[in-house]
């Protein structure tokens, strides 16, 4: 009896150490003040495996979308080369400007919000000042899978796009009625999700920034589908 015990005994231990190990993250800052002022507070996978390396580049490469002074079309791999390109487009832009009150500005601050066995959620709030009369902020959210390190794309994650944007049209529709004096507030081009979409500890995030409203007073309007209800239409928890 007590050979099988201990035979039971280190057969748990064997699956016990054949299971995946927790990803572990930590705080990662960059600032650059040569010109402009460039500040990023990200978090990233420890260690060197491959999927630590994949996240990380994921996370890298999201950060680097944010500070792009473009918008799009940079060749930029890493942030301390978008940082480069933002000092660069500042310097031109103060040559062409005489009147400049203060530098160009861009500060990216990431957080892990949700980790679970299937999804890892970061947040990210971008806000970037180059010469307007003030900054924009964006939010945006990377999904990624622990287990091979891709970044997870909304496909990937719900199982009924149909069921799940009129769920989230409902909610949308609650939010405006809740937060602002008029109901006219609309999702440009027509209703459809929004480019952000999250996982936290209380189900899942839409945040749909300003430009993807009609009304571009709002700065952004965020809501939260709790999981009882989103579920059934996510591939993963």
């Amino acid at each position: 009896m007590r050979i099988r015990l201990l035979t039971f005994l280190v057969l748990i231990l064997v699956i016990a150490c054949e299971e995946e190990p927790t990803l572990n993250f930590s705080e990662s800052n960059f600032t650059s003040e040569a010109h402009a002022i460039i500040e990023v507070n990200m978090p990233l996978c420890d260690g060197n495996s491959d999927v630590a390396n994949r996240i990380n580049a994921s996370i890298n490469s999201h950060v680097v979308s944010c500070l792009n002074p473009q918008g799009k079309g940079s060749t930029a791999k890493s942030i301390e080369e978008i940082a480069k390109l933002f000092d660069k487009e500042f310097i031109a832009f103060s040559d062409n400007v005489s009147d400049i009150s203060q530098p160009w500005e861009a500060f990216v601050d990431g957080e892990m919000i949700y980790q679970s066995p299937e999804v890892i959620s970061i947040a990210f709030n971008a806000y970037k000042n180059t010469g307007g009369a003030h900054g924009n902020s964006v939010i945006s959210f990377l999904n990624i899978n622990p287990n091979d390190g891709e970044t997870y794309h909304l496909e990937d994650v719900v199982n009924d796009f149909e069921g799940f944007t009129n769920l989230a049209k409902s909610y949308f529709e609650k939010e405006i009625k809740s937060t602002t004096e008029t109901s006219d507030v609309k999702v440009s081009l027509g209703f459809s999700l929004p480019e952000a979409v999250g996982i936290s500890d209380d189900g899942v995030i839409l945040v749909y920034n300003s430009f993807e409203l009609t009304d571009y007073s709002i700065p952004l309007l965020e809501f939260t589908i709790p999981f009882e209800e989103a579920s059934k239409f996510l591939k993963v928890d």
